[in-house]
């Protein structure tokens, strides 16, 4: 999820600017970088993160620019929202275009940018809300992760450190050569790691056939 505002001419979705003027542009803003084609990265520092898309006219027709969308993550959004609205503002001004923001559904100016920063900090509560809202994820430090995918990454810490244990038990049992000792705890420790997660996977298969049966 992002907070998202988009650099473009009014309402007049006919007007169109050629991409090597914008690109120019952001080569010359400082700390941005181009990432692919019509895709350009903001990262002053490592608490600031802006992502900047041209939109082309069409598929067909690259070069053509008719807006240009801006998109931060929600949770950099306190560090990185005014940023982004400054280099919207010095993009828009560049263009002779206008900044809109697609949460408020309104034009912004860069004479409110206290306004612009308070609706930022009320949606970031509106995402917090509905994000909280799905058992699915859970707080994650400053950000929000699926559950699903942290459970992985624990078990995942634990199937290795067993293995490790195990590996080095064996090696013990064996009494194998110092020099060799490396190598043992390798060989040793990857097949009891892929036993571990083979059966963590039959495990869910298992679990998962038993919840849909019950429903």
């Amino acid at each position: 999820m992002s907070y998202d505002l988009t650099i473009r001419f009014d309402d007049d979705a006919t007007a169109v600017v050629d991409s090597s003027a914008i690109e120019s542009f952001l080569g010359s803003y400082g700390s941005t970088e181009r990432v692919a084609r019509n895709q350009w990265l903001y990262e002053p520092n490592s608490s600031i993160h802006v992502e900047i898309d041209l939109v082309s006219v069409s598929e067909e027709d690259v070069g053509s620019i008719s807006s240009i969308c801006v998109l931060v993550p929600y949770p950099v959004l306190a560090t990185s929202g005014e940023s982004a609205l400054k280099m919207c503002f010095a993009i828009a001004e560049h263009l002779g275009w206008r900044v809109f923001d697609e949460q408020t559904g309104d034009y912004v100016s860069s004479d409110d940018i206290k306004g612009s920063l308070a609706a930022q900090e009320e949606s970031v509560g509106i995402a917090d809300d509905v994000i909280a809202s799905n058992s699915r994820f859970v707080r994650w430090h400053d950000g929000w992760v699926c559950a699903a995918s942290r459970q992985s990454i624990v078990f995942m810490i634990i199937a290795i450190a067993l293995a490790a244990v195990g590996a080095m038990a064996i090696v013990v049992q064996l009494d194998v050569d110092e020099d060799k000792t490396e190598n043992c705890l390798f060989w040793i420790g990857l097949p009891i790691a892929v036993a571990i997660f083979t059966l963590k996977i039959g495990f869910d298969a298992w679990l998962k056939r038993r919840r849909k049966v019950r429903k």
